[in-house]
Protein backbone atom coordinates (compact mmCIF):
# COMPACT_ATOMS: atom_id res chain seq x y z
CA UNK A 1 0.00 0.00 0.00
CA UNK A 2 3.06 2.33 -0.38
CA UNK A 3 1.37 3.69 -3.49
CA UNK A 4 -0.97 5.02 -1.80
CA UNK A 5 1.64 7.22 0.36
CA UNK A 6 3.08 7.86 -2.27
CA UNK A 7 0.85 9.63 -4.34
CA UNK A 8 -0.98 10.87 -1.59
CA UNK A 9 -4.50 9.46 -2.12
CA UNK A 10 -5.01 8.80 1.52
CA UNK A 11 -4.53 12.73 2.18
CA UNK A 12 -7.15 13.57 -0.89
CA UNK A 13 -9.75 11.03 0.92
CA UNK A 14 -9.38 12.73 4.18
CA UNK A 15 -9.84 15.75 2.63
CA UNK A 16 -12.92 14.02 0.86
CA UNK A 17 -13.74 12.82 4.24
CA UNK A 18 -14.15 16.39 5.55
CA UNK A 19 -16.49 17.35 2.81
CA UNK A 20 -18.88 14.54 2.93
CA UNK A 21 -22.38 16.19 3.29
CA UNK A 22 -21.17 18.49 -0.31
CA UNK A 23 -20.38 15.13 -2.05
CA UNK A 24 -23.47 12.96 -0.87
CA UNK A 25 -25.39 16.68 -1.92
CA UNK A 26 -23.56 16.01 -5.36
CA UNK A 27 -24.30 12.78 -5.56
CA UNK A 28 -27.93 13.15 -5.03
CA UNK A 29 -29.00 15.95 -6.96
CA UNK A 30 -26.90 14.30 -10.00
CA UNK A 31 -28.97 11.02 -9.97
CA UNK A 32 -32.30 12.84 -9.67
CA UNK A 33 -31.06 14.99 -12.68
CA UNK A 34 -29.83 11.15 -14.78
CA UNK A 35 -33.29 9.71 -13.68
CA UNK A 36 -35.67 12.81 -14.30
CA UNK A 37 -35.57 11.77 -18.01
CA UNK A 38 -36.88 8.50 -18.17
CA UNK A 39 -39.84 9.71 -14.74
CA UNK A 40 -40.79 12.39 -17.10
CA UNK A 41 -41.12 9.96 -19.66
CA UNK A 42 -43.43 7.58 -17.75
CA UNK A 43 -45.26 10.71 -16.56
CA UNK A 44 -45.90 12.07 -19.72
CA UNK A 45 -47.25 8.83 -20.44
CA UNK A 46 -49.62 8.34 -17.74
CA UNK A 47 -50.55 12.15 -17.80
CA UNK A 48 -50.59 12.84 -21.27
CA UNK A 49 -54.86 12.46 -22.06
CA UNK A 50 -55.23 14.58 -18.84
CA UNK A 51 -56.84 18.29 -19.50
CA UNK A 52 -53.51 21.05 -19.64
CA UNK A 53 -54.49 22.62 -16.11
CA UNK A 54 -54.77 18.95 -14.30
CA UNK A 55 -51.42 18.04 -16.15
CA UNK A 56 -50.11 21.37 -15.03
CA UNK A 57 -50.79 21.00 -11.66
CA UNK A 58 -49.56 17.15 -11.64
CA UNK A 59 -45.93 18.15 -13.37
CA UNK A 60 -46.05 20.95 -10.85
CA UNK A 61 -46.39 18.61 -7.69
CA UNK A 62 -44.06 15.92 -8.90
CA UNK A 63 -41.51 19.30 -9.68
CA UNK A 64 -41.75 20.78 -6.45
CA UNK A 65 -42.23 18.11 -3.97
CA UNK A 66 -41.35 14.88 -5.45
CA UNK A 67 -37.78 15.46 -6.93
CA UNK A 68 -36.98 17.82 -4.47
CA UNK A 69 -37.92 14.79 -1.18
CA UNK A 70 -36.27 12.36 -3.40
CA UNK A 71 -33.18 14.44 -3.39
CA UNK A 72 -33.81 15.07 0.15
CA UNK A 73 -34.11 11.81 1.51
CA UNK A 74 -31.37 9.89 -0.99
CA UNK A 75 -28.69 12.88 0.39
CA UNK A 76 -29.54 11.87 3.91
CA UNK A 77 -29.15 8.06 3.01
CA UNK A 78 -26.05 9.11 0.96
CA UNK A 79 -24.22 11.24 3.38
CA UNK A 80 -24.96 8.47 6.54
CA UNK A 81 -23.28 5.78 4.24
CA UNK A 82 -20.54 7.97 2.79
CA UNK A 83 -19.68 9.18 6.05
CA UNK A 84 -19.25 5.35 7.38
CA UNK A 85 -16.58 4.53 5.13
CA UNK A 86 -12.56 5.25 5.53
CA UNK A 87 -11.22 7.73 3.49
CA UNK A 88 -9.69 5.67 0.83
CA UNK A 89 -13.06 3.51 0.09
CA UNK A 90 -14.79 7.42 -0.32
CA UNK A 91 -12.71 8.23 -2.98
CA UNK A 92 -13.00 5.17 -4.60
CA UNK A 93 -16.86 4.93 -4.15
CA UNK A 94 -17.19 8.97 -4.97
CA UNK A 95 -14.99 8.96 -8.35
CA UNK A 96 -16.81 5.90 -9.70
CA UNK A 97 -20.37 7.28 -8.68
CA UNK A 98 -19.72 10.44 -10.89
CA UNK A 99 -17.81 8.31 -13.28
CA UNK A 100 -21.03 5.86 -13.23
CA UNK A 101 -23.31 8.88 -13.83
CA UNK A 102 -21.30 10.25 -16.58
CA UNK A 103 -21.63 7.03 -18.25
CA UNK A 104 -25.39 6.78 -17.60
CA UNK A 105 -25.87 9.79 -18.74
CA UNK A 106 -23.94 9.65 -21.61
CA UNK A 107 -25.65 6.17 -23.13
CA UNK A 108 -29.09 7.30 -21.73
CA UNK A 109 -28.66 10.96 -24.28
CA UNK A 110 -31.82 12.58 -21.38
CA UNK A 111 -29.33 15.61 -21.43
CA UNK A 112 -29.00 17.92 -24.17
Amino acid sequence: MDWIHTLQIDRLGIFAKDHVANVSYAMATSFVIVVSGPVNAFLGRVAGRWHFLARTMFYIFIFTVGYSSFAFWSERILRQFLSDQKPVPLLVLSAGAFLGFGLWTSQRKNLR
